[in-house]
């Protein structure tokens, strides 16, 4: 039925071009995606220094002083410095330019992709806390910039991202008794393991 569809409104020359089309056209959207053009991200850009305080509990934690207690409270800067110090030391992460926000009880985390042959804005917001001695983070809502992401790759990326957000298979040296959020700070106590 369909051959003879085709065979009376569309000639074989009109059907092999449609179909070349087709495969350009996918063939452009893909290369637009992941261009082989594109290098690897700069492997030996500087790593930015950790935040102040973050430094100063990591040098506890390196002189051994266990059972020492410490609290930090760090600004929007600090955390955006904190990340983009992570970031620049993976640069397998495909993400740069990054900003943190504290609003209400909640991170907000502004992005842009690397790696790929388009960059887009990325947001991630979340909550996060302590428990157990181990901080906790759970992510709520992803979306490109300001632009919504459809509900069920949303909730599918959330699922993910969520499910591996477990702390307790990493050595953090540290006990975490309590991580708040307030204006624009995040504040953390714990102990030196």
């Amino acid at each position: 039925m369909f051959s003879h569809w085709i065979g009376r409104h569309w000639s074989l020359r009109r059907t092999l071009a449609l179909v070349i089309v087709a495969n350009l056209l996918l063939g452009l959207i893909l290369f637009t995606l992941r261009s082989p053009s594109r290098g690897a991200p700069d492997e030996n850009a500087p790593v930015p220094p950790l935040p102040q305080q973050v430094q100063q509990v990591k040098t506890l934690i390196a002189e051994g002083r266990h059972g020492e207690k410490f609290s930090m409270v760090l600004t929007d800067q600090d955390l955006t410095d904190l990340v983009a110090h992570f970031l620049a030391a993976d640069p397998s992460l495909p993400f740069t330019q990054v900003r943190v926000a504290v609003t209400g009880q909640r991170l907000v985390i502004d992005a842009i992709t690397r790696g790929l042959a388009v960059t887009l804005p990325v947001r991630v917001t979340g909550t996060v806390g302590a428990r157990n001695g181990l901080p906790w983070a759970r992510v709520e809502n992803v979306s490109l910039g300001d632009t919504p992401v459809p509900g069920f790759i949303r909730d599918q990326i959330v699922g993910q991202v969520n499910a591996g957000l477990d702390f307790s298979r990493y050595d953090l040296g540290v006990s975490v008794d309590a991580l708040e959020l307030g204006a624009g700070t995040m504040a953390i106590r714990g102990t030196v393991k």
